[in-house]
């Protein structure tokens, strides 16, 4: 009896710590914003073209574009015979006040209401360096850096006016200090290929919509976490066949998803959603807030399949109500031929588009509160358990009122209604858990899930229970058993004594 008492209290006891968990709140700190950038304005400009003769060239090697903006990879580079420079530069200086001066990108564009100027800003390279260097004796002779362009897809770049501003030259004010920007003069570079060079110096941009469609499906909220859940549409086949034409030529009689039927298949073209610690959500609110949000401990990449996939990122601290728009920044798309069976890439055949800023319409989007249907499903479970309590109850009252043996005791039928209780609303929390984690709150990149804890909670509550019902029984049927045999035996005594005559 104590035995049973111990395990009805610790079931209880956890029972009331997975409710407890269910209403508490969840927080995932976001990425603070960029602050207002700032401008020098007297500063002389000139460019560093006409100023140094060693740098070699200033252009866009891939551009990738989207409903709502270009994204240009620059390459900045000084001429190849050129091993030590004369001059080092500070590609932006991100300092204090008047001195953040990030690397900037300006240009013309062509709206529907005439021609206008724009300008893009380099992210800040990291939290402790303030300028990207350039130059021998900032560490590198060759720079490629990349940024997102305010160009809409209805709109048109006017490429002559490219062109990267807030460029200084660093010196040293001392032999044994470090490097400053000579901020009185402001350089900038205009777009200028490679004397050997094939391409354009501007190329025209590859289009998401060539290789994938993104659409918002509906939130998922529990325990103070928001899950975004998305519809990825991948249709790149034929894309991939033109940009890499040879290899898949090559390999497509290996290809278990190519354009043809293959019997033994040892090939595969992957899709993946790419480098993901790099990607951020900015959700704009309806009182103008906005907030970046990073996935919580994500996985470098996510795999997907030709056709619709489900992709979920779980966020927090935010509320799908008062939510205005979600862009998805710096979001790389990543395609490659790999083995079958142990995932190896074949050479050549990888290719990646970036992409700065996907806009999604959230004008049909849902929203599917685990807490709401945990309210519900909870007062459903409880007064379908209580009725049935209540009615088999007062059935067995009825039934067996008038037996000795059988009667009704109801202090000792509500502790088995308790621990009934108990055991069947686990297994049932386990399940409904269970159930979210897989949908509403599932995480593609995630490794924990505030669903995880409830569900081992309930698992080893479940556990209990079933063991403890499972010992039950097993006794319960020992001692029917054992009746039985009594019985018999009893029986077969009763006939021994009739036949002997001593009755």
């Amino acid at each position: 009896m104590k035995a049973k008492k111990k395990i009805i209290l610790g079931a209880t006891m956890s029972l009331l710590a997975g409710i407890v968990f269910c209403a508490s709140t969840g927080n995932v700190k976001s990425l603070a914003e960029n602050p207002v950038k700032s401008a020098n304005s007297t500063a002389s400009t000139q460019n560093l073209f006409e100023y140094d003769n060693e740098i070699d060239s200033s252009y866009v090697t891939s551009a990738t574009s989207t409903d709502s903006c270009l994204t240009y990879n620059f390459s900045i580079k000084f001429k190849s015979d050129v091993k030590t420079t004369t001059h080092s530069y500070m590609l932006g200086f991100y300092g204090e006040g008047d001195e953040y001066l990030p690397l900037t990108v300006k240009y013309d564009v062509t709206t529907s209401s005439g021609k206008v100027s724009r300008e893009s800003y380099f992210d800040r390279p990291t939290t402790i360096t303030n300028y990207y260097g350039f130059g021998s004796n900032l560490g590198s002779t060759d720079r490629t850096l990349r940024i997102t362009l305010n160009v809409r897809s209805t709109e048109q770049i006017d490429k002559d006016s490219v062109k990267l501003s807030n460029i200084f030259l660093a010196e040293k004010l001392s032999e044994n200090s470090s490097w400053t920007p000579n901020l009185n003069t402001n350089f900038y570079l205009g777009i200028k290929a490679p004397a050997n060079y094939t391409g354009d110096a501007i190329p025209d941009p590859v289009d998401s919509s060539k290789m994938f469609k993104v659409e918002f499906e509906k939130y998922g909220t529990f325990a103070g976490q928001t899950s975004l859940i998305y519809n990825i549409e991948v249709d790149a086949l034929s894309h991939y066949k033109t940009a890499k034409a040879s290899y898949y030529s090559r390999l497509s009689s290996k290809l278990s998803n190519g354009d043809k039927e293959v019997s033994s298949p040892t090939l595969f073209i992957r899709y993946q959603l790419y480098a993901l610690s790099n990607t951020s959500f900015v959700i704009t609110f309806d009182d103008g807030t906005v907030r970046t949000y990073s996935a919580n401990n994500v996985k470098p990449n996510i795999n997907l399949n030709a056709g619709k996939n489900t992709v979920n990122f779980l966020l927090g601290d935010l509320k799908p109500d008062h939510i205005k728009s979600i862009d998805i920044k710096n979001l790389t798309f990543y395609i490659d031929i790999a083995t079958i069976d142990y995932l190896k890439t074949q050479p050549g055949t990888a290719i990646s588009y970036a992409f700065g800023n996907i806009e999604v319409d959230l004008t049909d989007s849902k929203t599917s509160n685990i807490n709401t249907y945990l309210i519900i499903s909870t007062v459903i479970f409880v007064v379908v358990f209580a009725g049935a309590a209540i009615g088999l109850y007062f059935y067995r009252r009825n039934k067996y009122k008038n037996d000795e043996f059988n009667r009704m005791n109801t202090k000792r039928y509500i502790k088995s209604s308790v621990t009934a209780f108990i055991g069947t609303g686990s297994i049932y929390y386990l399940i409904l858990f269970i159930f979210h984690r897989s949908n509403s709150l599932s995480n593609t990149t995630i490794v924990s899930n505030p669903c995880d804890v409830p569900i081992v909670i309930f698992g080893i509550l479940s556990i209990i229970m079933i063991g403890y019902y499972a010992r039950f029984f097993l006794i319960t049927y020992k001692d029917h058993k054992t009746k039985k045999q009594i019985e018999k035996l009893k029986l077969n005594s009763v006939d021994d004594k009739q036949d002997d005559g001593t009755n």
